[in-house]
């Protein structure tokens, strides 16, 4: 039984409390700032009497020498110091690193060689102020997720270029114009994100990105949805925007779509083949002119559809189709002034559980609303509406419903429980019954 608890003591001082020369290394590292701990210090590790995690946050202005004492250090987080400016080359004496986070910072530079740490997995440079990486970041070849966004590049940093493991890259919040031919050598690349930048189109090698899942490339400058697109059959999601995005109808080749946003746009029409996309999930419109779109009676075999939004369309009817989708969760119709009333036969979506209406041209809803028994959000605010449908006393004891900024003149009995009696907030001036 001693020996039991002379192990375990040791394994508890092991985990959870580090070597000497690690702990007088860290007092110095703390000296710096003196000792005062930023909020993300709390992140650090230990594994096995060593640091395994070491967070240098908040106070300092280059970044101390003396974590080369964290010797099996394998992730390393630089944060929130918003006076250093430089990483110094020294860093690369890690020989265990796979993770390697700069961020919030002001970094303008990065040495040359700082980055030849082989076993690097992971880089997050987001939030900083750099222009141009260090050329070492191309013998990388173990590098599997690199994260450069919000920070000032305006040109494509070429050096990634050479980085055939990667999987997943971001470069949103930039300042890009154009994407170089050869980003088609990123043969492994499964996500890419490109949000807020100035990205005119995509290269035609573009297309040789055959494991790409994931594209997120919307507040950009595109003129259209690149038909391109339609070849990368294992894309999932596509959030994208472009002056005209009407899709083309080869949409069906991308039979493992799960998503599609389409934003800022005109959409002369919807392709009937839309409809076969079995396993889309969620289709969102923002800030797109629907007003010339026939929603095709197809569309109803969408039948995992669970999201389906339009915001600020310009739509005049309700699209038919959604009573049949008994897959719905959620559906947003919102901003569109056209759109005075809605159909019966919402109750089919049996599972909806948030509907949002807010901002239309609404004058009724539609009797049948009261009987979706998941129903938990409802927001009718900025419409015409006058009353609302006995039905919805069905569930109003788990309906949260957002109101205001309509016209009502009365309210039934049953519902009244529901809403507080303040003019001032949209409610009956007048009789209740």
């Amino acid at each position: 039984m001693k020996n039991y608890i002379i192990l375990l003591i040791t394994i508890l001082f092991t985990s959870g409390c580090v070597s000497l020369s690690e702990k007088e290394a860290e007092s110095k590292i703390l000296a710096i700032a003196d000792n005062q701990e930023g909020p993300s210090y709390s992140n650090k590790e230990i594994k096995n009497g060593h640091f395994y995690h070491y967070v240098v946050c908040n106070y300092y202005q280059t970044l101390p020498k003396e974590i080369l004492a964290f010797t099996k250090l394998k992730r390393l987080t630089i944060s929130f110091n918003k006076e250093m400016t430089s990483i110094p080359e020294f860093i690369n004496k890690y020989d265990s690193l796979y993770e390697l986070n700069i961020i919030y910072n002001s970094v303008t530079k990065i040495e040359d060689n700082a980055l030849k740490i082989p076993t690097l997995k992971d880089i997050d440079f987001s939030n900083n102020l750099l222009e141009d990486l260090p050329s070492s970041i191309s013998s990388l070849d173990k590098l599997e997720e690199l994260d450069l966004s919000k920070n000032k590049f305006t040109t494509f940093p070429k050096e990634i270029l050479n980085l055939t493991n990667l999987k997943v890259l971001n470069l949103s919040k930039n300042q890009l114009s154009s994407l170089p031919e050869e980003i088609g050598n990123l043969e492994n690349l499964e996500e890419l994100y490109l949000r807020g930048n100035p990205i005119t189109e995509l290269p035609d090698s573009f297309k040789n990105l055959k494991k790409l899942k994931i594209l997120w490339c919307d507040d950009s400058k595109l003129k259209n949805f690149p038909k391109m697109l339609c070849e990368m059959t294992s894309l999932e999601e596509i959030l994208i925007n472009g002056e005209d995005m009407t899709l083309p109808k080869e949409i069906d080749q991308l039979q493992n779509l799960n998503w599609i946003t389409l934003n800022d746009g005109i959409v002369d029409n919807l392709p009937i083949s839309l409809g076969s996309l079995s396993n889309l999930e969620n289709l969102h419109f923002k800030n797109c002119d629907l007003s010339k779109v026939t929603f095709h009676a197809s569309f109803r075999n969408l039948d995992h559809l669970r999201m389906f939004k339009i915001e600020n369309g310009n739509i005049n009817a309700f699209p038919s189709f959604i009573t049949d989708l008994d897959s719905l969760r959620i559906l947003g119709l919102k901003g569109n002034k056209g759109l005075v009333a809605l159909h019966e036969g919402l109750s089919n979506c049996s599972i909806l559980e948030a509907l949002t209406l807010d901002h239309n041209s609404l004058k009724s809803l539609p009797s049948d609303v009261g009987h979706i028994k998941k129903l938990h959000y409802l927001n009718i605010e900025g419409n015409r509406l006058t009353t609302l449908p006995v039905s919805l006393r069905y569930n109003k004891a788990n309906l949260a419903i957002l109101y205001y900024g309509n016209p009502w003149q009365w309210l039934p009995k049953e519902l009244v429980d529901n809403f507080e009696t303040n003019t001032g907030r949209g409610l009956p001036p007048g009789e209740v019954r």
